[in-house]
């Protein structure tokens, strides 16, 4: 039996160490985003300075990220994507995960008021309907159901 050298014992080490260390990024990243599902728009959406155009799009959340934990929203074919910091958390709502909208006559589109957001137990209110400058169409809001995927565990 050959005894083995020391700079293969320390080549050997220095790539375990490095794949031990990617590992436990890639572990890190996953157990720290919860997959929320995916929403369908068939007319434009605006969400904070964002305008989502009809398509589909898919929801997460960094549950990590303190104190504010951030939602990712991105269209299916990556060629629009948004971050959003949860704020303004209310109680959840009943009725599982959806976005509550409302028709804005001024920007031609939907606005993003709240998403309720069951595996948080908590219901994000993006624009609060007493602080709303613009004129809107409609006394209730309508909901954009997000459809859990295999992903969401939710």
């Amino acid at each position: 039996m050959t005894p083995i050298r020391n700079s293969n014992l320390r080549l050997f080490t220095a790539l375990f160490a490095t794949l031990l260390s990617c590992a436990s990024a890639t572990a890190q990243g996953s157990l720290g985003t919860i997959h929320l599902g995916t929403f369908q728009v068939n007319d434009r959406v605006c969400w904070s300075n964002t305008v989502l155009q009809p398509g589909n799009y898919v929801l997460d959340v960094n549950t990590l990220s303190t104190p504010v934990k951030m939602l990712t929203v991105h269209s299916a074919n990556w060629k629009q994507n948004m971050m959003v910091a949860l704020f303004q958390i209310d109680d959840v709502q009943p009725g599982g995960t959806y976005l509550s909208v409302t028709p804005d006559r001024t920007r031609g589109c939907l606005v993003v008021g709240s998403i309720n957001l069951p595996v948080l137990k908590a219901n994000v209110i993006f624009s609060h309907p007493a602080k709303r400058t613009t004129p809107l169409v409609g006394d209730l809001d309508a909901q954009i159901p997000v459809t859990p995927s295999a992903r969401t565990g939710n």
